[in-house]
């Protein structure tokens, strides 16, 4: 009796076992309703409870946790503690229900970008389409977040965006989907910009401190006057400038001039050249891994 109890215990956690392998994709792991799943991070919803985490070199393939983690996760070879992670970042990272995008090299976390929950008192305003199938970015006030309607995915908006009120967030569908046809210029500090293609510049000037934009791909230059500024994940088609001070920059590529002031901190970034200029980046075209230097074409 007591052999058969023990069968029909081994059979009942094997086929347990099989129940959470079949829910489960093969890139994700489920830990007490919380998940981590591998994914380029750049479509992650606002509003979702997630954190994305990125490291050097993998612009592709970056670690996306859903829920409350109660335990560290695995990052390379380091196990992160996200919660105190988000201790080290900036703006809204005080808020636990802030949703996050935390760089971490050599098992150290080396930046943290946060952005306005999705709550009661956040003045959240979405881009839409008219009757006439066109669309525009809302005008902004401080704090204000700026998503956009699924009907926008795909279909390019155009105009120049200007935000000079503080703390603005423009939170996109990723670069595939939202497309600004124009150039983006902030004058705010604290601006978040995410998840978006930007046909012309964008330029963060003297009075965007604190900034930072992810996820994205921008046909024409960025250019950074301001101080402690964040990117990553970004292609850049055109040239890239930061006279800044204090600048973050990890897994940006760019095809013109590289031209960083030489105390900011630049990891995973590289060249590239768009040989059939479709504003693609193909494995292909990849160039030559670029650190923080002043002036001067990439190498």
């Amino acid at each position: 009796m007591l052999k058969q109890a023990n069968s029909a215990l081994l059979c009942a956690a094997i086929g347990a076992i099989a129940l959470l392998s079949a829910g489960c994709g093969a890139d994700e792991t489920t830990n007490g309703g919380w998940t981590v799943e591998e994914g380029d991070g750049s479509q992650t919803e606002y509003g979702s409870d997630t954190t994305t985490v990125t490291t050097p070199g993998t612009t592709d393939s970056n670690i996306i946790v859903t829920g409350d983690p109660d335990e560290c996760v695995d990052v390379d070879t380091t196990c992160v503690d996200l919660e105190e992670a988000k201790e080290q970042g900036g703006q809204y990272c005080d808020d636990p229900d802030a949703q996050a995008d935390v760089i971490v090299a050599d098992g150290e976390v080396v930046d943290v970008i946060c952005y306005p929950p999705k709550e009661d008192g956040t003045d959240i305003r979405e881009a839409d389409t008219d009757e006439e199938g066109n669309a525009e970015v809302p005008q902004t006030e401080s704090g204000s977040v700026v998503t956009f309607n699924e009907k926008t995915d795909g279909e390019p908006i155009v105009g120049d965006v200007n935000v000079d009120a503080e703390r603005t967030t423009l939170y996109g569908n990723g670069p595939d989907k939202t497309i600004i046809d124009g150039k983006i210029t902030i004058q705010s500090n604290h601006a978040r910009i995410r998840g978006m293609t930007v046909t012309g510049n964008v330029e963060f000037g003297i009075n965007s401190n604190n900034s930072a934009i992810s996820f994205c791909r921008i046909q024409g230059d960025l250019n950074v006057k301001s101080n402690e500024f964040t990117a990553t994940n970004c292609e850049v088609f055109g040239k890239v400038q930061v006279t800044g001070n204090g600048a973050t920059l990890v897994n940006i590529g760019v095809q013109g001039d590289w031209d960083v002031n030489a105390n900011a901190d630049c990891r995973g970034c590289y060249s590239f050249t768009d040989e059939n200029d479709d504003f693609l980046v193909q494995d292909e075209e990849l160039g030559e891994e670029l650190t923080c230097q002043p002036a001067g074409p990439p190498a």
